[in-house]
């Protein structure tokens, strides 16, 4: 004859509180950074071939692979110019489909706000000349300074 053993931590379902989750607590709509595509969460998972999600996600939209952090994080306009500008280096340009993009912007109503500081941003970081520039401008110089006669022996 075998005791079943009762589970300590099981309570009778009278004994717990009604707990209610919304669907945007279960999967919040998130919205993708490169084209601005919005959907719930669970439309951007990625499924390995052992048949586990991954932490990275792909937007249904663009097709971009993403960490989930990236999709998650809340930012206000600002931000989001800020974070695009900081992220310019590493191709942002490159990735999305600017037409899509620009009409996004425009269509969520914070175009004009989103430019304004990312135009801010650009014009205030002072960067070095790239060493074509350089030498486009050493070129230059040296051409000013033959043309009037100097360095000629």
């Amino acid at each position: 004859m075998s005791k079943r053993r009762r589970n300590r931590h099981s309570k009778p379902l009278v004994d717990r509180p009604e707990v209610r989750f919304t669907y945007e607590e279960i999967d919040p709509k998130v919205m993708c950074p490169y084209c601005l595509f919005e959907s719930p969460l669970s439309h951007f998972k990625i499924i390995l071939a052992n048949g586990k999600e991954s932490k990275r996600k792909k937007c249904p939209d663009c097709g971009t692979i993403m960490f989930q952090e990236t999709l998650t994080r809340e930012m206000s306009v600002k931000e989001f110019a800020n974070w695009v500008f900081e992220y310019m280096p590493y191709g942002f340009w490159q990735k999305i489909d600017f037409q899509k993009f620009s009409k996004r912007l425009q269509e969520k109503g914070i175009a004009r706000e989103f430019w304004d500081e990312y135009k801010r941003l650009k014009g205030t970081i002072a960067r070095e000349p790239s060493y074509s520039e350089y030498m486009n401008q050493q070129g230059r110089e040296y051409a000013r300074k033959w043309n009037r006669g100097e360095g000629r022996e």
